[in-house]
């Protein structure tokens, strides 16, 4: 008689391994910022703006609200990097312990739009790249992710979230159940 030489993998021990994989095609899935919103034109709305066309700095500041296509941030204080093809970068910030900066941006095939909440928003446009910190919050088409600090590469959706002391934050993550 032949002996079975498979071992038994518990469904204890097989949960971490399905999440985590379910976790990385949930994050890689594809989906982008609208690719048009680089093209639309940028309305601005602020209490205060200073421009420095030589250095391509602009800072806006009281209850500034920014437009561009689908994308919306929402902010006290806003300092953008522009050059002659547009926004390369901003950093948004609120002061207070309840103000939160938000931003909102419709992504390629998506019906949910991307939603950020967070002290300090940065988006380097040019690398796509989102870093939210503070009291970070991301929302997507199947997740909403919580944390101190939360990287969001917009292009490859890769997402780093990681805790923080100051308030003391943990990362928390709720994913939507799969369709049937």
């Amino acid at each position: 008689m032949k002996q079975c030489n498979s071992k038994y993998i518990s469904p204890r021990s097989l949960a971490p391994r399905l999440f985590i994989g379910f976790f990385f095609i949930l994050v890689s899935s594809s989906c982008m910022a609208l690719a048009t919103d680089k093209n639309q034109p940028i309305e601005i709305l602020a209490a205060y703006t200073e421009m420095n066309d030589a250095t391509g700095v602009a800072v806006f500041t009281g209850n500034v609200i920014i437009n561009q296509g689908s994308m919306v941030i929402e902010a006290e204080h806003i300092k953008a990097l522009f050059n002659d093809d547009g926004m390369l970068s901003f950093q948004a910030t609120n002061q207070g312990e309840e103000a939160l900066v938000h931003m909102q941006q419709a992504l390629d095939n998506k019906a949910v739009p991307l939603e950020a909440w967070g002290r300090n928003i940065h988006y380097d446009l040019a690398n796509n790249k989102l870093t939210i910190d503070g009291l970070a919050k991301l929302t997507q088409h199947k997740g909403v992710f919580e944390g101190g600090i939360i990287m969001y590469q917009m292009d490859s959706q890769f997402l780093q979230a990681q805790s923080s002391e100051e308030p003391k934050r943990r990362v928390h993550i709720w994913l939507a159940p799969l369709a049937d």
